[in-house]
């Protein structure tokens, strides 16, 4: 079992209260480890292969849709720094802390804050939807022992990169965006090869 030490923001993302998480997942070819992709409203039929899975050997698939510029199936494989490292990511964004309820809150309240001001109210057309699964083994978020065996975090969330342009103060959004710009590049990392339709 890989364990990693994260710097954990003890009362959320961009806490100054700052100690060492204890990650762990198993370095198995069949541990699914995280699972990424997008669903577009504007779309009658979505690819249900998700643009990018990740194992906990450090394979990576990548599956392009045909609707998509440089649409296939792809392949590569991170080192362990690499994969520590974006596991890592996900605890230093807050993201294994993701709390949706709470976020919809934040927004909410923006909202009305915005619409106080007699601001325009924000609006976007076309509806795209992030899903991001990450499963770890244990997960200790603040060093101290009091261990979370079997963590399974799943994340949907609209408009990810919209919402965290529009609502700057909002920190959640701001770290679930950057998580899955993490992600978006590994789809286009020149290490990628073509494969036979990986599924």
């Amino acid at each position: 079992m890989a364990w990693i030490a994260a710097l954990a923001h003890i009362g959320g993302f961009g806490s100054e209260a700052q100690q060492q998480a204890r990650i762990a997942f198993p370095p198995a070819a069949n541990h699914l480890l995280v699972e990424y992709t997008v669903l577009h409203d504007e779309l009658e039929e979505n690819d249900p292969v998700p643009l990018l899975r990740i194992f906990g050997d450090g394979r990576a698939l990548v599956h392009i849709p045909r609707y998509m510029r440089g649409a296939g199936d792809f392949q590569m494989n991170l080192d362990p720094g690499e994969l520590d490292a974006l596991v890592r990511s996900f605890e230093e964004n807050g993201v294994l802390a993701f709390d949706g309820e709470r976020l919809a809150d934040q927004k909410r309240l923006a909202d009305q804050a915005r619409l106080a001001e007699e601001q325009a109210e924000l609006h976007i057309s076309d509806t795209s939807w992030t899903l991001l699964t990450i499963r770890l083994s244990l997960y200790d978020p603040a060093g101290n022992g009091l261990v979370e065996s079997g963590l399974e975090r799943e994340i949907v969330w609209p408009d990810v990169a919209w919402q965290a342009e529009n609502y700057l103060q909002i920190r959640g959004l701001q770290g679930l965006a950057a998580a899955e710009r993490g992600l978006r590049a590994l789809l286009s990392d020149p290490r990628l090869t073509a494969t036979e339709g990986a599924q």
